[in-house]
């Protein structure tokens, strides 16, 4: 290790390019690539303005999840999802999207067990107030 120091050092001393001729060079970074495809692509403007805390109602259907329809939940998590995993999400395509995490509350009081929490397209939610 102490010799190739001292080879970079006289080479920049004498104004050469020290890289010029190294075995491993740095390679360009090829973009085209399927694996940088969701990496690159950013996220839109969210369909709706919702925070966690916030009251939801599922206002449209949602793909693998019809009972979900016109029922209040409360927002976990808001994300920008690129996940391409399309069998049984409740994506409508496997474009990135935005997501939200919500959590339906028991419909008979509050339940001691855990709470089941569902992951459905921001699209498909409209904001509302805490259900009566």
């Amino acid at each position: 290790m102490l010799q190739a120091w001292r080879e970079r050092l006289v080479k920049l001393l004498a104004g050469q390019n020290w890289r010029v001729g190294r075995p491993f060079r740095s390679q360009p970074l090829v973009r085209t690539d399927r694996r940088w495809g969701p990496r690159l692509i950013h996220p839109g403007p969210k369909p709706i303005e919702v925070d966690a805390g916030d009251w939801v109602e599922v206002t449209a259907p949602v793909p693998r999840r019809p009972y979900c329809l016109g029922r209040h939940c409360r927002v976990h998590l808001v994300f920008w999802s690129v996940s391409r995993n399309f069998k049984r999400s409740a994506r409508s395509s496997p474009e990135p999207q935005w997501m939200a995490r919500v959590e339906f509350p028991s419909p008979r009081g509050r339940s001691l067990g855990p709470r089941v929490t569902y992951s459905l397209p921001l699209s498909c939610l409209r904001k509302t107030g805490p259900p009566s």
